[in-house]
């Protein structure tokens, strides 16, 4: 008996058998855009709407009231909004912020934290130990300020606590050490001849944090 030749199905007949194949993963891919795109937007609008909601903190004069708008961007889930409004203005409230994204988050998220870290100048607390020193404080605080740094106001310690002989620039992590080398530097070439830095191992502060505690007058 003679053998059959093998069915050959033609182009045609080939590509109606996968119409439905190729129709669902269009589909599905057409989906899945639509979801992305639609998430992308979701977020955008919840995003402009945390925004609009805490902007009253993030353009305030108080750090502590600036600090809690980024940490509450950060806690719904917006890291990385929170670090890039950090980082635009350089503030130096938002590092704790900074620092605990950096701590807690993902690869990508870490770095973004780091670049936004390295983008904010220490912040510089003034103390003096009598009222009649302000006005030079604040002289400096502007030149402490135009050396790279965020002065954050000067506070009269009278009563509080007892000016030491000789000016202290504090600091309390390694980190930041040479930061108050270059803060006391300031000072020393601005007058104040006798500013150094010293680490203070007893207390604890946040990364970025320094010191300038004023000799007391007459010392």
């Amino acid at each position: 008996m003679p053998e059959h030749a093998p069915s050959r199905h033609s182009p045609i007949d080939i590509l109606a058998s996968l119409t439905p194949l190729i129709l669902g993963v269009c589909v599905t891919g057409v989906g899945a855009l639509f979801t992305h795109v639609y998430n992308h937007r979701q977020l955008q609008i919840n995003q402009l709407t945390a925004l609009d909601k805490f902007r009253p903190l993030l353009v305030s004069d108080r750090p502590e009231e600036r600090e809690f708008a980024y940490a509450s961007f950060a806690a719904l889930g917006y890291q990385d909004l929170a670090l890039k409004m950090i980082a635009v203005r350089q503030d130096g409230a938002g590092r704790a912020v900074a620092q605990e994204i950096k701590a807690t988050g993902d690869a990508a998220t870490r770095a973004a934290a780091t670049q936004a870290l390295n983008t904010i100048p220490a912040q510089v607390y003034l103390h003096i130990g009598d009222e009649s020193g302000r006005a030079r404080a604040l002289e400096l605080s502007q030149l402490i300020r135009a050396a790279g740094f965020q002065p954050m106001g000067v506070e009269n310690i009278a009563g509080k606590a007892i000016a030491p002989a000789r000016t202290q620039v504090r600091y309390f992590n390694d980190a930041d050490k040479e930061a108050a080398d270059t803060v006391a530097g300031t000072l020393r070439s601005h007058g104040v001849g006798d500013a150094a830095a010293q680490k203070v191992n007893l207390l604890k502060a946040r990364p970025g944090s320094i010191e300038v505690w004023f000799a007391k007058p007459g010392a």
